[in-house]
């Protein structure tokens, strides 16, 4: 006998208004994309950005997107705000470029995306459209998103490697952590996730964890990517491992298209006591 509790009800009443409010936030374009740069630990320089979903309510207040995101996975929305953001993306790459910056912007790309008939050939079409380069749009996928199809993603993934993207496994260590995945040779990006950063100044093992997956990427020629940097503790560490890219509060929030265009524009740099540049 399946036993039901009030903490289950309110949990499954919740994700049923919020799906209801999703789908209105679809017809009255409440999401947008707001852009977070990703810094070279060593030089300071901006090597790209992240596009980020945001979803801001008509009474200004914002929903996490861990909340709902995972429920636009559940369902086909995922697809058609997958569409606006990758067009987002696109756009402003460009503006980027023809302001003088060539600045690789990431996209997140679900398990929802990857099995939809015509994403990838979409998706090629979109930015070839435009004159640009896939290379110049790297792909992140999560591990959990990669296993709930993991042979129908492994080969969609190849026919993106194919197509010239660059493929990047997104909050690494969160999820399966299958060394196969690894060894697959899709990925030229590891994004180790950012409760493994949060944690090291307090635990010990977590810096040993980072200094593992640091370790193994490396040998593995994969770049590496340091999410959720907020301090000097946590830059250090990535400049004690070398690690190549940073990404986090500690350089900069992400920010809405056009705060995020005029950051770069002006150079608004200066973080901390630390300065840095922008690659023209």
């Amino acid at each position: 006998m399946a036993l039901y509790t009030i903490q289950i009800g309110n949990l499954s009443r919740d994700d049923f208004v919020i799906n209801q409010q999703l789908k209105l936030a679809i017809e009255a374009n409440e999401f947008d994309v707001w852009f977070q740069p990703q810094i070279n630990i060593q030089t300071g320089i901006v090597e790209g950005f992240e596009a980020l979903l945001r979803w801001r309510k008509k009474d200004g207040s914002f929903i996490s997107p861990e909340l709902f995101v995972p429920l636009l996975e559940e369902s086909t929305d995922i697809v058609e705000v997958g569409n606006f953001v990758i067009d987002k993306a696109i756009e402003f790459h460009k503006r980027l470029l023809d302001a003088g910056y060539k600045l690789s912007v990431s996209i997140n790309v679900s398990a929802v995306q990857l099995e939809h008939a015509d994403f990838i050939t979409a998706l090629n079409q979109k930015i070839i459209s435009k004159g640009l380069a896939p290379e110049n749009f790297p792909l992140e996928l999560t591990e959990t998103a990669i296993f709930k199809n993991k042979h129908k993603a492994l080969q969609s993934m190849q026919t993106l490697n194919e197509l010239g993207f660059s493929l990047q496994l997104d909050d690494f260590g969160t999820g399966n952590a299958s060394l196969d995945l690894l060894l697959s040779q899709q990925f030229d990006t590891v994004k180790i996730d950012k409760s493994f950063t949060l944690d090291a100044p307090t635990k010990p093992q977590t810096d040993a964890v980072i200094r593992a997956i640091t370790k193994l990427s490396r040998e593995l020629n994969f770049t590496i990517v340091l999410e959720g940097i907020e301090q000097d503790f946590h830059h250090d560490l990535a400049a004690k491992y070398q690690i190549e890219l940073g990404q986090g509060y500690y350089y900069a929030k992400p920010m809405p298209y056009e705060t995020a265009f005029e950051w770069v524009i002006d150079k608004k740099m200066q973080v901390k006591t630390r300065s840095f540049e922008v690659s023209a």
